[in-house]
């Protein structure tokens, strides 16, 4: 699968919702100056970190987001392994390698307050062609890294499938509309162009309702997990102790002016209920009256969000519709229980 993340910061209010690996210092979702959507991710202090990880072991990256911010400063904006992103303080980005400069953008393509999309490809291959590592802004590309640079794989430097954001104190920078692809696969395998992130929430019961809501029955399930834009934890839930038990939804329809689906993400919150026992939970997909699951997941001891990335419709073999997201039917499936 070429298709590694994608997040809006949609649907949330606690940035520990996001799945990552590191959130210190205050991270925010900021719900009132987001690109798109309700909301995106908020980074104003010295103190704050915020760590979004992916798997994978590709060697071609593209990481690509939308970006505000509010003045300009020399710092970090990102690091993923041996590549940065730097700003400086006339507003230039600076890509670098191990703190080698790569390229630097001109001081005059990004604009304070505004929201522009930023992409970039990262390699590691010996003997790079001209082209092989860029960043683009708003569509166009304006660092290209010179041929002939050795981009470490000949250092055995290990990949770090993730990105590390940082903040400076006195600056807000905020980010939206984000997606991470590599270069396998047939659809999403280079740049991808501007995106929207668009979430979609249960609004009826599916195909079946075999879970147990909070209420004692099964009746209106979809009740019970359609918070938004915050989850109620054990407030409202549906559960099983039967392995094999699935839980369908309805979803709201993508809004009108959708085009091109790059892919969708089926995101769950999870829990088991008591230390000592295993639950194995999968996502499923409903679509062309067929039933599709994805991995295993282990459900820990609280909630946390289980995720499952789908770039194309199962029922077609062939990129998603709008139409086919529209009638297609996402839950929870309880694939093992002791």
């Amino acid at each position: 699968m070429a298709l590694l993340l994608i997040e809006g910061f949609e649907g949330l209010t606690d940035v520990s919702d996001v799945h990552n690996d590191q959130n210190t210092g205050g991270v925010a979702i900021e719900t009132s100056d987001q690109r798109t959507g309700q909301g995106c991710l908020k980074i104003d202090s010295t103190a704050e970190k915020f760590r979004l990880h992916w798997g994978g072991t590709s060697n071609e990256i593209y990481i690509c987001y939308a970006f505000n911010t509010s003045t300009f400063g020399a710092r970090l904006l990102w690091t993923s392994g041996y590549i940065t992103l730097t700003m400086t303080a006339l507003g230039e980005l600076v890509l670098k390698q191990l703190g080698t400069v790569l390229g630097t953008t001109d001081p005059d393509i990004i604009t304070i307050n505004t929201w522009h999309y930023i992409e970039v490809c990262i390699v590691k291959k010996n003997s790079l062609i001209e082209g092989d590592m860029s960043l683009r802004i708003d569509g166009v590309e304006v660092i290209a890294v010179a041929a002939g640079l050795d981009s470490l794989s000949s250092l055995d430097t290990p990949w770090t499938p993730g990105m590390t954001f940082e903040g400076r104190t006195g600056y807000i920078w905020m980010y939206d509309d984000m997606y991470v692809c590599d270069e396998t696969g047939s659809i999403c395998n280079t740049f991808l162009g501007d995106v929207k992130v668009a979430a979609i929430f249960p609004d009826g019961n599916g195909n079946q309702s075999d879970f147990v809501g909070s209420d004692a029955d099964s009746t209106d399930n979809y009740l019970h997990v359609d918070e938004n834009p915050d989850m109620d934890d054990d407030t409202s839930y549906v559960e099983s102790d039967t392995a094999g038990d699935i839980d369908l939804y309805t979803f709201d329809d993508l809004p009108a002016e959708v085009g091109i689906v790059h892919g969708l993400q089926i995101r769950s919150m999870c829990s088991k209920d008591v230390p000592g026992h295993e639950k194995v939970v999968r996502s499923v997909c409903r679509s062309g009256g067929t039933n599709y699951t994805g991995d295993d997941r282990g459900a820990p001891l609280g909630y946390a969000p289980m995720e499952q990335l789908l770039e194309e419709d199962p029922d077609t073999s062939a990129r998603w519709l709008k139409a086919g997201i529209d009638s297609a039917e996402f839950g929870i499936k309880l694939q093992s229980s002791k």
